[in-house]
């Protein structure tokens, strides 16, 4: 038999395809196609023979193809197809810059370069934006995958493309949600994304067909008998007509399956039933009619095995651990390692090794595995199955102390040939040595990949590989496991993880406290005050926190003393104690003063700004800021101007500067647009909404803060996400529409209450309760009384005293208004009280 499968029949899905690619190509707009079957129909190798005959008819279209895999980290089909893109070039940047110039020219490489780092397994060049857009993970993905769209549109323009993704159902949500936009989202490029998946993808990504741009599904249905006794001529060339015994087995067995026809015929050959006669193949009917015929693609793929010589079993084996791919050098050192253990000597290479290569060459003859051109490790012949079926039943018959010691071998001569790793080269070690039960090898590769995708601004594949390796380790690791662990921490935060967040840092804390080590006890619990912060748990973070203080020393952990006065005056600061917040932030820039980060120096010039214009000093305020802002332009920081310009113009608009307030907020969302970064923009927006709505444009207001809270709900932020529908509802009040209020302070409420935010639950529930109170009815007048006590009852608890205070004026209106004037006159007392 050929070692490549004959193709047969389809010829009106070959027709779909091929008219989907002149759709796309006429009319340069992206298309999707699915193929869709159950394993064994034939889809890989309809789309495989449907480019051969674009190749044979010299059709100029490039094809970048890939497969999942079952354990894949978020993205890595979307990096596979990428890296038959650059071929060679992927992971060297000199070798990738050419390339990018031909594309996008000269002067836009860097940016896409940084924005597509993550797919390219290379480290995206450092600057301000670069560290600003770190401490929003969820912002930088998003301009990154927008990066990546704008790409292909630039590459499709010079010649049409084919992404071919294969195991769909297999693909990671990320891959999956990729290849969605780009057939829907894509804008003037003739590209085909053709997926090939088996059913099981429409039971898990159930809209992943449902796309509004063009699109095709074909489901390809078993081969009909005809089609069956075509391919069994095309696998067995010159028995013809096929003996009626044959056929009549061959139909009733296989039920139209083209694999399960291959693996049936196979297994007709291996049993001898079917033998070769020079070009001729003929049967022998006598074990035809003894023979025990396979009934499923299992038992098929059994008789196969069955039927290998001890050599041929163990090479296949051996193989098998490496996975679908494999390298002729590990089998022999595999082999070798085998040799030594029973005390054979190691020179000269032994009869074994010898008969290596004709024993790949008779396998590939006989239809097991295939020799493929090219090689992923240079100056290692490369190999893969030819059917995984096969490689699974081999894997699973090798004893699990074998297994295991095959795993050690197999990551051992890896190490020898992987000189520089990227992460996927990192991760597939780490399996080996895990497998191989070298777990703190093991760990070691999966905090290494963590480490780089890290760099690489990947934070989702950071946490995955960063789980998998602290989960290996023991605290006979403690230095390993405790840098892990705090580089864990910091992803959980920025991906809003804040239950994992507070699970790691604990863990840290006791780690630390066996070891005596008070700086990393120190860092684990400013990340539990921090966390707590964010809880609206006050008094808890200010106890975490003092205790992280008293762990330091005088001398050398200045950085460690700066960052932990700076959190306790952003306690303050919640709680509205003025003067205590100032003394924490100038104890802190004090500290960063003489350190070498001016980043870190304007930081704390804009949270003392802040301290200094929420208690009323705003000129003080003013310099501050402005101090600031002259750090970050000097840095070309474009994300700390942004947070300096709304900063002062909050000072501005504070002192009836509204013009001079709206030229600031305007320049920065001007600088938001220009760097692309929609997390500043959503923010902006909710500043000129509120400001706007207080001015009496509420009209305006509407549409600034309908936007922040469409941005904010597609970039996933819901903490923005809640404070835009408050402001949101506050404006709807303005304009009398009290259902649409209603109705967005409550998904305001639900949401910070859903997450466990505290204090945006109590700032929402005002924002409902103003709603409520201006219905005017009793009903509504009792719920709103009950939102602001409830409101009240958590500001205090928080111990955020300037909200505290606006709750309790906007109770004494609904006082007033209800006739109760001595309460009302009892809560403006309260909060004047608190004003002070």
């Amino acid at each position: 038999m050929s070692s490549v499968t004959p193709f047969c029949g389809r010829q009106a899905e070959i027709e779909q395809l091929s008219r989907a690619l002149d759709q796309a190509t006429t009319y340069e707009t992206p298309i999707s196609v699915l193929v869709v079957g159950e394993q064994g129909i034939g889809k890989s190798r309809l789309v495989s023979r449907w480019i051969e005959r674009l190749r044979e008819q010299a059709c100029e279209v490039r094809v970048l193809s890939a497969c999942a895999g079952p354990n894949d980290a978020p993205g890595a089909l979307i990096s596979r197809l990428l890296a038959q893109r650059f071929a060679k070039e992927q992971g060297d940047v000199a070798a990738l810059r050419p390339q990018f110039e031909a594309v996008v020219g000269d002067r836009r490489v860097a940016e896409f370069l940084h924005f597509l780092a993550p797919f390219l397994a290379i480290e995206p060049p450092d600057n301000a934006f670069v560290r600003a857009l770190r401490e929003d993970p969820t912002e930088y993905a998003r301009i990154g995958r927008m990066v990546l769209r704008r790409f292909i549109e630039l590459d499709a323009a010079r010649g049409p493309l084919i992404l071919v993704a294969d195991g769909l159902e297999r693909a990671d949500d990320e891959s999956l949600s990729i290849l969605y936009e780009f057939a829907e989202q894509l804008q003037g490029a003739p590209v085909m994304i053709v997926g090939c998946a088996r059913p099981q993808l429409m039971v898990a990504h159930r809209d992943y067909a449902k796309f509004e741009g063009e699109h095709v599904r074909i489901e390809l249905q078993p081969f009909d008998d005809q089609e069956v006794l075509a391919l069994c001529r095309q696998l067995l060339p010159g028995l013809s007509p096929l003996p009626d015994a044959l056929a009549d087995a061959v139909l009733q067995s296989t039920a139209g399956s083209p694999l399960f026809v291959e693996r049936f015929v196979s297994s007709l050959v291996a049993e001898r039933v079917v033998t070769r006669d020079g070009d001729r193949w003929q049967v022998d009917h006598d074990r035809l009619d003894d023979v025990e015929l396979p009934v499923s693609v299992q038992d098929a793929v059994a008789i196969r095995i069955a039927v290998l010589e001890r050599r041929e079993r163990e090479v296949l084996e051996r193989a098998a651990i490496l996975g679908s791919v494999f390298w002729r050098g590990a089998l022999a050192c595999m082999q070798r390692f085998e040799q030594s253990a029973a005390g054979q000597p190691i020179w000269p290479i032994d009869a074994a090794e010898e008969q290596l290569d004709p024993t790949l060459a008779e396998l590939a003859e006989r239809d097991y595995i295939l020799a493929l051109p090219d090689t992923s490790i240079a100056g290692e012949p490369e190999y893969a199955f030819k059917h995984n079926l096969e490689r699974e039943l081999l894997y699973d018959r090798i004893a699990p102390q074998s297994r295991a010691r095959y795993h050690r071998q197999v990551a051992q001569w890896l190490e020898t040939r992987l000189r520089t790793r990227n992460e996927d080269q990192l991760e597939l070690l780490g399996q080996h040595f895990e497998l191989g039960g070298a777990s703190q090898r093991a760990a070691y590769c999966y905090l290494r990949a963590g480490a780089q995708a890290r760099q690489r601004f990947s934070n989702m594949r950071a946490l995955t590989f960063l789980r998998r390796g602290i989960s290996l380790l023991t605290n006979d690791d403690a230095p390993a496991k405790i840098d892990g662990l705090r580089t864990l921490i910091a992803i959980c935060e920025e991906l809003a993880r804040p239950e994992e967040a507070s699970r790691c840092a604990e863990e840290m804390l006791q780690i630390a406290w066996l070891f005596g080590e008070l700086h990393h006890a120190s860092d684990a619990l400013r990340s539990l005050g921090r966390l707590a912060r964010t809880r609206g748990e006050m008094t808890l973070a200010r106890e975490q926190l003092m205790r992280a203080l008293a762990l330091l020393p005088q001398e050398g952990a200045a950085r460690r003393v700066a960052a932990t006065h700076e959190e306790l005056g952003q306690v303050a600061w919640a709680e509205g104690d003025y003067p205590e917040a100032l003394s924490q932030h100038q104890r802190a820039l004090e500290l960063r003063r003489h350190g070498d980060d001016q980043s870190l120096v304007a930081r704390s010039l804009i949270r003392i700004g802040r301290v200094r214009f929420d208690a009323g000093n705003f000129e003080m305020a003013a310099t501050r800021i402005e101090e600031a802002l002259s750090i970050y332009r000097a840095l070309n920081d474009k994300a700390g101007v942004i947070e300096s310009f709304v900063a002062l113009g909050s000072v501005h608009r504070a002192q009836s500067k509204y013009q001079r307030a709206f030229e600031l907020w305007t320049n920065a969302l001007h600088i938001a647009h220009e760097t692309e970064n929609r997390l500043s923009e959503a923010r902006i927006l909710v500043r000129l909404g509120e400001a706007a709505s207080q001015l009496g444009r509420v009209r305006e207001a509407e549409g600034q803060l309908d936007r922040a809270a469409g941005l904010a709900e597609e970039l996933g932020n819901q903490a923005l996400l809640i404070e835009a529908k408050r402001a949101l509802s506050e404006t709807y009040l303005a304009l009398e529409k009290i259902d649409q209020a209603r109705e967005v302070a409550e998904q305001s409420v639900g949401l910070a209450t859903q997450l466990g935010l505290r204090p945006q639950r109590a700032r929402a529930l005002r924002a409902l309760a103003n709603v409520e109170a201006a219905r005017n009815e009793e009903g509504p007048r009792v719920r709103a009384q009950q939102m602001f006590a409830e409101a009240i009852e958590l500001f205090e608890e928080i111990g955020s005293y300037p909200e505290l205070a606006r709750t309790l004026y906007a109770q004494a209106d609904l006082f007033d208004r209800s006739g109760a004037w001595k309460e009302a006159d009892s809560c403006r007392k309260r909060a004047d009280g608190l004003k002070h």
